[in-house]
């Protein structure tokens, strides 16, 4: 009778050690769940702003480009064709279409990483006063 008592304890034991290894195992796998979960998302925010920040100086320097070819056309309001201006190290591409009822189309474009951002102007040129006015400028 004391024997069986011996074991049935020793048995009861080792139950006790397998249902706390159990809830360690299952403790720490949710624990690295949650530090690989909060990982991807902190990487995730970091390339979110990296993409915005591109997007923006896209647009900072597509925007330059037009204001730009705007300046040129108000010193030479026959200036027609395409150029490239550099801003900060970033690429405008500009081109300058003639309407023929007196409105100049410029069409100014950057790429920055994979961010594409045109900006197009329109004006308007008086030609009896060679008085050069925007008529719109906006993202397309």
């Amino acid at each position: 009778m004391k024997e069986s008592r011996i074991r049935l304890g020793h048995f009861m034991s080792c139950q006790k050690g397998q249902i706390a290894l159990t809830t360690v195992f299952l403790i720490g796998s949710f624990i690295i769940i949650m530090a690989l979960t909060l990982a991807f998302l902190s990487v995730s925010i970091v390339v979110s702003g990296r993409s915005v920040q591109s997007a923006n100086q896209a647009l900072f320097v597509a925007s330059a480009g037009a204001e730009d070819a705007i300046l040129k056309i108000v010193r030479d309001n026959t200036l027609s064709g395409s150029f490239a201006l550099n801003v900060g190290g970033k690429i405008a591409t500009v081109n300058i279409s003639v309407i023929t009822d007196g409105r100049v189309v410029i069409t100014s474009s950057s790429t920055v990483n994979s961010s594409q951002k045109t900006v197009q102007a329109i004006i308007s040129i008086v030609s009896s006063t060679g008085q050069v006015s925007v008529v719109s400028m906006q993202q397309i």
